[in-house]
């Protein structure tokens, strides 16, 4: 092997690793959400992204995955750094009034200067967002152009199963036993007995492990489909004149041979049991957001099984996992998890809760309708605007779409918005056009899991979370490099 190739090799397996590397430390990491964890997980990124810069070099040619993602991407980076940029008075004045207004008000202009102003509100804390913002973009770009071959997606998605599992056992353990320390390093101040794991939320932690749920069952079907090839299986789509119970006898058998069969057989029963144990972690969240998004989530994977004609196929292992799950949970105590339902205030909610919040956020909003008051500015921005008899500091929206809208305006949410809508007809298209490629199941468990944050997002600001964040680009990167759709674009060098 020449000097040449054996440096590529050496760059791949470094990315490779430490994007592993990263998958592990960022939920154990007390979710990433302190300075400390959040400086190692950047560093780590933009160490990675230069060894990419130097493989590229090396190998004389850029080769970049092409998607549409790319491009609003690149627009919402522009548009955060258009906040920063210091712009004349007169400008400022045409594109936000209201924030000429605020900038004056607390800095009056110096007699006969020429006054500059920047979008942002608070650019300190604007800067800071946009490098996690860059730091989440590298990720996606380093997943997407560096994990195309099917073992490297394999492991990834291991891997993210295995930490899943770790974190989801750790916290059965912290909640059954009432332990108030995370690794007995850090007081569980919000736990409030519901279960979190190294989180700081339960919230935060049911939208991680959700992820790793839609990716383990993903991966079960990937699984199965392997075995049904292998015995010369294809999907059973409904056939005219079938008979009801030898359809379920047909379900019930492949469902038998996916288990029992020779090969790999402990790991199946695993991942099984690694499902389980999620789901059950879930469920003791006690978050009513997460378990509602899970649902509609499930609801919607059923939906792709139906249309695909295999609900059938896999409905009898799905059956087989819900009931263990149900059977676990009454045993631990499923009382807990009803009382916070029957708990539910809407009148506290209303005047108090989120409801509150979102009126409030949504008046920033009206005030700032193109541009926002700046990425990262809503903690400073929301006190002026709250309509809580209660004055406690209130850091997001409990809604990470409505605070985008006030941070960014009407364009970064369009931009969004749009990322949002191409990544759900480019997996759709994908995965009901696929029909020979068992991959296209972990394709599909990653959309799911993606639906499953944008839709718990409505209730909560999951994505501030860095170990969140983190994981959502991780997918979207996989998602990017999947479909025969994408492109590369090779430039040579001189």
């Amino acid at each position: 092997m020449s000097e040449h190739n054996r440096a590529i090799r050496f760059f791949d397996s470094f990315i490779e690793w430490g994007i592993i590397c990263l998958i592990i430390f960022t939920p154990v990491a007390f979710s990433t959400v302190e300075i400390w964890s959040e400086t190692v997980m950047e560093l780590i990124v933009f160490l990675l992204a230069l060894v990419w810069f130097l493989k590229i070099y090396i190998q004389g040619k850029i080769s970049i995955i092409e998607t549409p993602i790319n491009i609003l991407i690149l627009i919402f980076l522009c548009l955060v750094v258009f906040q920063l940029i210091p712009l004349p008075d007169f400008f400022v004045d045409l594109i936000s009034p209201n924030t000429k207004k605020v900038i004056d008000f607390y800095t009056p202009n110096i007699p006969g200067s020429l006054n500059f102003k920047r979008i942002s509100l608070n650019p300190w804390e604007t800067r800071g967002e946009l490098l996690k913002l860059l730091t989440y973009v590298m990720i996606y770009f380093l997943v997407a152009n560096n994990f195309k071959g099917k073992d490297r997606k394999n492991k990834l998605i291991l891997c993210i199963i295995i930490i899943g599992f770790i974190e989801a056992s750790y916290g059965i353990i912290q909640y059954v036993s009432g332990e108030k320390m995370i690794f007995r390093l850090r007081r569980m101040n919000y736990a409030k007995d519901r279960l979190i794991s190294t989180f700081p939320s339960a919230d935060h932690f049911s939208a991680y492990i959700k992820m790793c749920i839609f990716l383990s069952i993903s991966y079960l079907i990937y699984f199965f489909d392997k075995v049904n090839r292998n015995r010369g299986f294809e999907f059973r789509r409904r056939r005219k004149g079938s008979k009801r119970g030898k359809r379920t006898l047909n379900s019930l058998r492949e469902a038998r041979d996916f288990i029992s069969s020779e090969k790999n057989w402990e790991k199946k029963i695993m991942l099984i049991f690694a499902i389980i144990i999620m789901i059950v972690a879930l469920i003791f969240t006690k978050s009513r957001g997460g378990i509602l998004s899970f649902l509609v989530s499930i609801i919607f994977l059923g939906i792709i099984f139906f249309l695909r004609g295999s609900l059938k196929t896999h409905l009898w292992t799905i059956s087989l996992i819900i009931i263990i799950t149900l059977i676990f949970g009454f045993w631990i105590g499923f009382t807990p998890v009803f009382d916070r339902y029957l708990n539910f205030s809407m009148k506290e909610e209303l005047e108090e809760g989120r409801f509150s919040i979102w009126k409030s956020t949504y008046n920033i909003f009206k005030d700032y309708p193109i541009l926002g008051t700046g990425f990262g500015s809503f903690v400073y921005v929301f006190p002026s605007y709250s309509l809580r008899s209660n004055q406690l500091e209130v850091n997001h929206a409990h809604n990470d779409w409505l605070e985008l809208l006030s941070d960014t305006g009407i364009l970064g949410l369009l931009t969004m918005g749009s990322g949002v809508f191409y990544l759900s007809i480019f997996s759709l298209r994908n995965v009901l056009k696929t029909k020979s490629d068992s991959q296209i199941w972990i394709f599909l468990g990653g959309y799911t899991a993606i639906l499953s944050i944008v839709i718990h997002s409505f209730v909560d600001f999951n994505l501030r979370t860095s170990a969140n964040a983190f994981l959502v680009a991780v997918i979207i990167g996989m998602l990017a490099s999947f479909s025969e759709t994408t492109s590369e674009k090779v430039i040579e060098k001189r």
